[in-house]
């Protein structure tokens, strides 16, 4: 009989040591909620909503600091009564939080968005009822990491097409066209790198899915395609840079078009090329391997502006000269007409 009541009162002890560490859990996922910040259209409204969750909570909890009964004590029934209305309102409070996070998500257009709310709330997202609205949201997000690795095949098949159809890539504006490929390659790629850690990252087992290891496998695919363009593209450069820059650089650095009686600088738009180009290498990509020649041009490049700017006077004057002349003809004209 003694042993019975001795068990009874072991599990008595160990029931509320079960529910203080509910009450424990719960109180620290909580707390977090002070350091969530909502971004997006509806962002502040969203965050004001959390802040009033986070405020109820602390009136919830403030009841059990000016109690003076001992928790432990499972004889002390004081303490399960405030847990039970304790544990109702965070009931009311975890359907608050839950639709917060669902206007949240639907707000949501980038699936590295959705990472980073999700990232956010952290344990907060676990919690039963907020996690059964989350997944809800799992297969929208999962549709949206599709759309987007959609989107970046196109992007790649877009460059590849305009590379072969006009020899050019398309880069953002004033980007020299070599590191401005380069640079999209690594936009695209470290997007492609970033989303698919956060889907590894997710505490969520669509993670192990099928769908997932699709998304995976495509991502692996064109990272390794998005390298080998990278390579193949800087090799294409290098190579032209070592044959075109040798034979412009050999040639006079001025000459004299003598049909159109102008002087023009004697190298063409591709040596004007290669400053922006081993200028942004420098800057972007110092690992690269700069073809010599380039860094000639690149080390030579105040001489051809002066040149540049030296061409620019001389049209000027050209065209003043042929101005002046011009006018005197008309004033001499004019100068005969009268004698007529």
């Amino acid at each position: 009989m003694k042993e019975v009541l001795i068990f009874e009162r072991l599990d008595s002890f160990m029931n509320r040591l079960q529910i203080l560490m509910d009450f424990f859990v719960t109180t620290v996922q909580f707390q977090k909620l002070e350091r969530i910040e909502i971004g997006g259209l509806r962002g502040k409204a969203l965050s004001h909503g959390v802040a009033n969750v986070l405020a109820e909570f602390k009136d919830l909890y403030a009841v059990f600091t000016i109690r003076t009964y001992d928790c432990l004590d499972p004889e002390e029934n004081g303490f399960i009564e405030d847990y039970k209305e304790f544990n109702d309102g965070i009931i009311s409070l975890d359907r608050k939080l839950a639709a917060t996070l669902s206007r949240a998500l639907e707000d949501c257009t980038m699936s590295n968005a959705s990472f980073k709310l999700l990232n956010v709330f952290g344990d907060v997202a676990k919690r039963k009822k907020i996690s059964v609205e989350l997944n809800k949201h799992i297969s929208k997000l999962m549709d949206l990491m599709k759309q987007e690795f959609q989107t970046f095949d196109q992007l790649m098949r877009v460059q590849e097409k305009m590379l072969n159809d006009f020899g050019a890539p398309m880069v953002d504006r004033n980007m020299p066209k070599v590191t401005g490929q380069l640079n999209l390659n690594i936009e695209i790629r470290t997007q492609i790198v970033l989303t698919v850690a956060s889907l590894k990252d997710l505490d969520h087992q669509v993670k192990e899915g099928k769908a997932a290891a699709d998304l995976v496998d495509k991502a692996e695919i064109m990272r390794t395609e998005l390298e080998k363009i990278e390579k193949d593209t800087y090799s294409s450069w290098s190579n032209a840079v070592d044959s075109n820059t040798a034979k412009a650089l050999d040639h006079p650095l001025i000459k004299r078009d003598k049909k159109a009686q102008t002087i023009e600088v004697n190298f063409g738009k591709q040596i004007l090329e290669i400053p922006a180009e081993v200028q942004v290498l420098k800057k972007d990509f110092p690992d690269k391997l700069i073809p010599k020649p380039a860094e000639d041009v690149f080390e030579k490049f105040d001489s051809f502006r002066r040149a540049l700017k030296y061409k620019c006077d001389i049209k000027g004057k050209v065209r003043a000269v042929v101005k002046e002349n011009h006018r005197k003809h008309e004033e001499f004209g004019n100068f005969k007409a009268q004698f007529h």
